[in-house]
């Protein structure tokens, strides 16, 4: 599932223009929603920024949610002032402060998920090459082992031991190899 969900997202690294550019589009996109609710409920909402700030940090890297978070900031200081008049009234001064914080602090978090998710599917990569090296080792190992036998085998002139002997790696792969093939095929 979490393939499936870096596969979706825009591959690494996007030119600055393109990382930049989608970044204002979804920053734009979301005060046009801002603007629409504002509109429907006549309350101002800093808080559908955020998601803005998430998408960009989370599609792309390199500050992209650093800079959704200035952007925002920024039109929303635009915003407040088309609304109160050139000056920007104490007021809003606390709660623009709280929006760029935790803005920062979004982006960040989740520039930091989109890493996380990365080296999380590298790791699961590695394991599955790994496990896989691994059965190998077993089959060639558990085979050396079953040639080594036979040929005692052929040299021994006792009846006893060399029905023993050949009977040996018979049970050998037999019984080691689904095994070493269920480790491999066990879901993590």
């Amino acid at each position: 599932m979490m393939l499936r969900l870096l596969n979706s997202l825009p591959k690494k690294p996007q030119p600055v223009i393109v990382r930049y550019g989608m970044t204002t589009l979804i920053v734009g996109a979301c005060l046009l929603l801002q603007r629409v609710v504002e509109a429907r409920t006549q309350i101002f909402g800093f808080y559908l920024m955020y998601s803005a700030i998430f998408m960009a940090g989370s599609f792309f890297d390199r500050g992209s949610g650093f800079y959704a978070t200035a952007l925002s900031g920024a039109l929303l200081l635009f915003t407040i002032k088309q609304h109160e008049g050139s000056v920007l009234p104490s007021e809003y001064a606390l709660p623009v402060t709280l929006f760029l914080i935790i803005g920062l602090a979004v982006a960040a978090i989740s520039e930091g998920l989109r890493n996380g998710w990365e080296r999380a599917v590298a790791a699961e990569t590695s394991k599955d090459v790994l496990l896989r090296e691994l059965q190998h080792r077993t089959k060639n190992d558990l085979a050396t082992a079953a040639s080594v036998l036979s040929l005692q085998a052929r040299s021994q002139s006792n009846p006893e031991v060399r029905a023993a002997l050949l009977a040996s790696p018979s049970r050998t792969t037999a019984r080691d190899l689904p095994r070493a093939q269920q480790k491999v095929s066990a879901p993590s």
